[in-house]
C-alpha cells in the first residue's frame, strides 16, 4: 500500500494546483486536502508581508551555500486584487506579465507564494533564460524523495 501525502491548504484555489503536481510527479499516489482559511486569515495581513520573509529565506539560503546575492524583489501590481476577487485568469496574467518584464539582469525568479505557481506554464518554463522556482513544485518533490 502506498503511502499517503496529505496537505493542510490555507485557500481551496491550492488543491488542484498541488493534485497536479502529485499526478504528474507520482502518478497513482494517494493525496488527502485539508483546507483552513483561518490560517490565512490570522497569518497574513497584506501580501506584501511575504516580501521580506521570502529575501531573508533567499539570502539565508545563499549564505549557507557559500554563495552572494543580490535580492531584489517585487511586488506585482494589482495581482492580489483580482486573487481576492476570484479572478484567477487576471491575477496569472499579471504575473505572467511581471515576469517577462523583469527578466533582464536576474539569474532566477522565485514566485514566494504558492497560489502563483499556476501562472507559470510549461511553455514559459521551457523558453524562460532564467530557471522560475515556486514553492508547490518543489514542497512537493521534497515530500515524495522523504517517502
Amino acid at each position: 500500500m502506498l503511502p499517503e501525502l496529505a496537505f493542510l491548504h490555507t485557500a481551496a484555489v491550492h488543491v488542484d494546483t498541488f493534485e497536479r503536481l502529485v499526478r504528474r510527479l507520482a502518478p497513482g499516489m494517494p493525496t488527502r486536502h485539508l483546507v483552513d482559511t483561518s490560517l490565512l486569515a490570522e497569518a497574513l495581513a497584506t501580501v506584501a508581508s511575504t516580501l521580506l520573509p521570502t529575501r531573508q529565506l533567499i539570502e539565508a539560503t545563499a549564505l549557507a551555500l557559500g554563495k552572494t546575492t543580490a535580492c531584489r524583489v517585487l511586488l506585482v501590481p494589482g495581482a492580489w486584487e483580482r486573487f481576492v476577487a476570484g479572478d484567477m485568469a487576471a491575477y496569472e496574467d499579471r504575473i505572467r506579465q511581471c515576469i517577462a518584464a523583469n527578466l533582464e539582469d536576474v539569474d532566477a525568479i522565485v514566485l514566494a507564494q504558492a497560489s502563483m505557481a499556476g501562472a507559470v506554464t510549461q511553455t514559459m518554463l521551457k523558453n524562460c533564460p532564467v530557471p522560475l522556482l515556486s514553492s508547490p513544485g518543489l514542497a512537493v518533490e521534497a515530500a515524495l524523495r522523504l517517502m
